[in-house]
């Protein structure tokens, strides 16, 4: 890959649109990083063409984006560029802060902590627009200071508090900040997915980017400057990155003639190619294949995952275990797995990458412990447990082992809840005053096993979980519960459940396995209300705030969404979701225990009411 700053030439003539694809495609390149205006300014439909002609990918588009709009004109920004890179087939879009150039001042007046929060708010944005067409929203560590994001901290801090943001890792960006860029690579990358080789030189007097010190940094061909490139390539090889390299490139001096730039790329390829060549014949782009799941669990939820998820071929299911023999073998048909005659040897099979554990919540723990024990990856169905104690009893179990280990609850995974929860922390409907949650859905006819306590039936856990963790989520875990319900068939059907919260709102959620009286969350506020229809797998929420223009905000809330991020995350060497934290499962557990305690609910394997 390269990155070519050939816009002014070609704007003034000096060189054609076709020479530059051709002189990219004459050295054996697969693809380039451009901007967004530079894509414009020629016309999409030539530069299409012309990719097309020399069999040239756009490897990532790049796009400036001024973090201090509004949430609505950012939106649009990012839609606008999810359809350029759709039209060439680009998965990757990097956001470029541009703030300093088009606010002077106003921008360079705002604290670093300012900063950042505009920066979570955006890139929060545009992580789940793009998500929703398969696309990654990806960060640059950049070079200057008062960015907020030259230093490894800045980039961390940023990268922990949106999930799903990836990082481009340039070799040099953060040398006027004063970190060494191995150290940076350490520091970050679990979220490296595109790494720019760049070489850099620190000068008492130039143009570049001014240094902590009042310095300037120069770009060089590689060999030429102070990043130790012949160790990064190596090193990141090693710790087994295999996405793009792209050649960070330098306008030649004394000219920028087509001959000039041929000269020019010609140094850069073949110091390029030196630092690559020695790890693999094709270090540039590896396909990645389809993540294999084992599944743990033939039962509907197990059907309905499969289904999304298959139909995406970005999945595929190796193995299936289920006690039942006759079901697990219909299941595995279905599917296209084999039928595993133990837990041990579904999970053990070399096909798994995996584990995905659907059985009924009174085997979770059980089953669990002992998946953890044959140290795989694993997305363990909702609720997670059935109490506090035996949930922090599997964390632990799976920190001991460094194993992967999170609740498959979709509702976070969705770009739809954590646009949500970006409004509500950002202040978009200012102090939240009231929420009410209501998931009322009259499903118990059509579930047996709702009737059935021994497999945790009733309305708390399989429905009333989703209005808790969303309450939870948004204000933490509340100073007081109130909670009342009725029993029918030995387990909870109705519940009404109040949430005090002493600095906060108070949060009113009502379920019913037995009633229909539909599902909405409504979060209201001293500047606006929001408002989230089918939340619990929910693909749309509504800003409408007090004296505005109402927003809409739709994203992918199925399945697949939640398996495409946990594969990833498993793939990154991640012991954890960020999207789906260990504390947000246990505190939503603590909170359901004394929900639990003042309804009375408690479950025949279960000594006594859980205190």
């Amino acid at each position: 890959m390269l990155t070519f700053p050939f816009a002014r030439e070609i704007l003034v003539g000096r060189m054609k649109l076709k020479s530059l694809f051709a002189l990219a495609r004459s050295r054996g390149l697969s693809g380039l990083d451009m901007f967004a205006v530079e894509i414009s300014a020629y016309g999409a439909k030539r530069v299409k063409h012309g990719l097309d002609q020399n069999e040239l990918a756009l490897s990532s588009l790049i796009v400036g984006v001024g973090f201090l709009a509004d949430s609505a004109k950012m939106s649009r920004k990012i839609e606008k560029a999810v359809r350029t890179a759709k039209r060439f087939g680009c998965k990757r879009i990097m956001l470029v802060p541009m703030d300093a150039l088009t606010t002077g001042k106003g921008w360079a007046q705002i604290s670093a902590h300012e900063k950042l929060e505009h920066y979570v708010r955006g890139f929060g944005l545009a992580v789940d627009i793009a998500s929703r067409s398969g696309m990654e929203i990806l960060l640059e560590d950049t070079p200057t200071i008062g960015s907020a994001l030259s230093s490894a901290a800045q980039c961390r801090a940023l990268l922990d508090r949106v999930p799903g943001l990836g990082l481009v890792y340039d070799t040099g960006n953060m040398i006027p900040s004063g970190d060494d860029p191995i150290e940076f690579f350490h520091a970050t990358k679990d979220r490296i997915r595109y790494v720019h080789l760049k070489d850099v030189e620190v000068v008492d007097k130039g143009a570049g980017d001014r240094t902590i010190d009042g310095r300037h940094v120069e770009l060089r061909a590689f060999g030429d400057g102070v990043v130790p490139l012949a160790e990064i390539v190596p090193l990141i090889a090693a710790d087994g990155y295999r996405g793009p390299l792209a050649i960070e490139y330098k306008r030649p001096p004394g000219g920028a003639s087509l001959a000039a730039h041929s000269a020019q790329l010609d140094r850069f390829v073949r110091a390029g190619r030196a630092l690559v060549e020695p790890l693999s014949p094709e270090p540039v782009l590896t396909p990645v294949p389809p993540f294999r799941w084992a599944y743990i669990g033939s039962g509907a939820i197990a059907r309905s995952t499969s289904r999304q998820i298959l139909r995406t071929k970005r999945h595929e299911i190796a193995t299936v275990f289920s006690r039942d023999a006759e079901k697990r073998a219909a299941f595995a048909g279905r599917v296209g797995a084999r039928p595993a005659p133990s837990l041990e040897a579904a999970i053990n099979d070399p096909a798994v990458d995996g584990v995905y554990i659907a059985s009924s919540a009174n085997s979770h723990a059980e089953l669990t412990s002992q998946a953890i024990a044959l140290g795989k990856p694993i997305l363990l169905e909702k609720p997670f447990t059935v109490d506090h104690a035996s949930g922090q009893q599997l964390f632990t179990l799976a920190k001991e082992r460094d194993v992967y280990l999170a609740e498959a609850m979709w509702t976070w995974f969705s770009p739809v809840a954590r646009q949500v929860r970006t409004w509500v922390n950002g202040g978009q409907i200012g102090d939240v005053e009231d929420v009410q949650v209501t998931i009322a859905l009259g499903i118990l006819p059509f579930v047996p096993r709702l009737k059935d306590a021994s497999l945790v039936g009733g309305a708390l856990l399989d429905l009333g979980i989703y209005g808790t963790t969303y309450a939870v989520n948004l204000f933490g875990v509340p100073d007081r519960i109130e909670a009342t319900g009725q029993m029918r068939y030995g387990v909870d059907v109705d519940e009404e459940i109040m949430f005090h919260y002493d600095s906060g709102p108070t949060v009113r959620i009502v379920i019913s396995i037995v009633k229909s009286k539909g599902e909405m969350i409504t979060i209201k506020g001293t500047k606006g209300t929001i408002k989230v229809p089918g939340f619990h797998g929910g693909g749309k929420a509504t800003l409408i705030p007090s004296d505005g223009r109402r927003v809409v905000f739709h994203g992918n809330g199925g399945y697949d969404n939640e398996f495409d991020l946990v594969a990833r995350e498993i793939r990154a060497g991640c012991t954890e979701s960020a999207f789906v934290t260990p504390q947000m499962t246990l505190d939503n557990l603590k909170v359901l225990d004394e929900c639990r305690r003042l309804l009375g609910i408690r479950y025949p394997f279960e000594a006594a009411v859980v205190a």
